[in-house]
């Protein structure tokens, strides 16, 4: 086992770039680096644009149906708690002479709710329109429609047609596995930018706890036929962004493992999303509490004698879902739906506080495999509520997910976000390249357009591109692979394009320019 990463490392207020322009005022003010970052997190555009996408169901005019803002703070609500717990327990346990923490260490640790509610703000701002949905939609895309391009490059000579998807090898796979845990890098470090290139410059402790997977597709790849853990099952970074995930590694000190504090907001971000699913479908009348007590009653039955003791505590989780019941609506005959929405509120709040609890309990538990990087799983797994996680989990894929709005969700994300694609994937390609080359293709079948397609795409997307293919030119590469490498540059720039959309633009796009403006529809 390799040795503990310390906490005076792993929480160093450093940015990525130190060259950022500094008021005055901001030198003489008392706030640390990581409130100045919630306040940048908080007013930047990317941040806004997440009340406009979607969480699991449509957008619609009621009040109570999460965005994927309402879910971030939510989820930030939740990390700053356990980040509190944490400090509290690691201080204890020092004290007792259990683990050992110099003054370094000790000071630190107490940035550690700071960190985690910033993180649990940024930890979906990478996800595309339509949900999960819309991450599918994009991988799918990729992995299917882009082996269909057959390019050609003129005036070079002597040049074969070659199938895009054989010139851009391993690489497309950064696209194939697309996922919004990975573009929040690129939006927080690349995009968007405020400071020399390196998007919100937010703390290199802020990005690390955030990366969910400090894996690139490349070791998603290779990994496949090995055992899969929590930490490597998805890519977390793409090739174009490894030099920001190098340098959040080597200024934290995280020796490409998970940040410890990942594994905190992970959890978090489970707690809050299966307890608010829950809630949601319940207003939106996709089950009643009868058939809430009757499927863990079910799921109990199953996993009985599975662990000595996980469903003696779910049971308890069960239990006491009935006896809130029974005590606010009285008599049955009075039980309504406003009386069950009350059961269900009561109860939903009390079953975050225990699993906030039950993970505190598991990080403390694992806390050396944590430090070392050799802790394989979630922070669920072995506590007494795994199976109280495990049945939201199977009653949300059974009995909310399947529901009509998700699957006219759903049906929604791959209509217009494939049609995007089908549009400003060509309109990028088809463009001059540095050696003098234009790309040619029989499937570019509405050349006039493309230059006004790409007149569409932000500067913002275009100036990351640009500074990534410099970077790439500079390193001393051939003209052969700085071609191919600009190939792939040109399809991440409409992934950060269609992903940053809301859930509005993204429809509303595709519709004008699909010649549906005065359509109107609903999902």
């Amino acid at each position: 086992m390799s040795g503990e990463m310390k906490w005076s490392k792993l929480l160093q207020a450093q940015r990525l770039s130190a060259e950022e322009p500094i008021s005055h005022a901001e030198k003489l003010e008392s706030r640390s680096k990581f409130e100045i970052d919630y306040e940048r997190i908080i007013n930047s555009v990317v941040f806004r644009r997440m009340q406009d996408k979607t969480q699991v169901f449509p957008l619609d005019r009621s009040d109570f149906v999460r965005t994927r803002m309402t879910h971030s703070l939510e989820t930030a609500a939740v990390a700053k708690t356990l980040g509190s717990l944490t400090v509290r327990k690691l201080k204890k346990r020092h004290n007792e002479g259990k683990i050992a923490l110099d003054a370094d260490d000790l000071e630190a640790i107490k940035a550690i709710p700071d960190v985690l509610s910033c993180a649990g703000l940024i930890h979906d701002i990478g996800n595309p329109p339509f949900g999960h949905f819309g991450e599918a939609a994009i991988g799918k895309w990729y992995s299917t429609e882009v082996g269909a391009l057959s390019l050609s490059f003129t005036p070079t000579a002597g040049e074969a047609e070659s199938n895009l998807s054989q010139v851009l090898g391993s690489s497309l796979k950064d696209l194939e596995y697309f996922d919004g845990n990975g573009q929040a890098l690129r939006v927080l470090t690349k995009i968007h930018v405020e400071t020399h290139g390196y998007g919100l410059n937010l703390t290199a402790p802020v990005l690390g706890s955030m990366i969910k997977y400090p894996t690139s597709a490349h070791d998603v790849v290779s990994q496949q036929s090995k055992k899969r853990t929590s930490t490597n099952k998805k890519m977390g970074y793409t090739a174009a962004d490894a030099d920001r995930f190098d340098a959040i590694v080597q200024l934290t000190g995280s020796r490409d493992y998970r940040h410890p504090l990942a594994f905190l907001l992970e959890a978090a971000d489970d707690i809050a999303y299966r307890t608010a699913d829950i809630e949601d479908a319940f207003e939106k009348g996709l089950f009643s509490v009868d058939a809430l007590i009757e499927f863990f009653n079910e799921g109990i039955e199953r996993y009985q004698g599975k662990s000595d003791d996980g469903c003696v505590y779910t049971t308890h989780v069960l239990e006491t879902l009935m006896s809130l019941r029974s005590r606010l609506s009285g008599h049955a005959s009075s039980i309504d739906f406003d009386t069950d929405l009350h059961v269900m509120r009561t109860w939903i709040n009390y079953l975050r506080s225990i699993l906030i609890n039950s993970v505190s309990y598991c990080f403390n538990n694992n806390y050396r495999k944590i430090m070392c990087g050799s802790y394989p799983g979630d922070l669920f797994e072995g506590t007494f509520h795994e199976y109280t996680m495990k049945i939201l989990g199977e009653f949300a894929r059974k009995k909310i997910y399947p529901s009509r709005d998700l699957i006219k969700l759903e049906l929604a994300a791959a209509t217009i976000l494939s049609g995007l694609l089908d549009r400003f994937v060509p309109a990028v390609l088809y463009r001059q390249f540095d050696d003098g080359s234009d790309v040619y293709s029989a499937g570019f079948t509405d050349v006039d357009s493309y230059s006004r397609l790409y007149a569409l795409i932000p500067k913002s997307y275009k100036s990351a591109y640009e500074r990534d293919l410099d970077a790439f030119r500079a390193a001393g590469h051939d003209a052969r692979q700085v071609r191919e490498y600009d190939l792939y540059l040109r399809l991440i720039m409409v992934a950060d394009f269609i992903s940053g959309m809301t859930d509005s633009y993204a429809k509303t796009l595709y519709q004008e320019i699909s010649g549906m403006h005065d359509y109107v529809s609903s999902y």
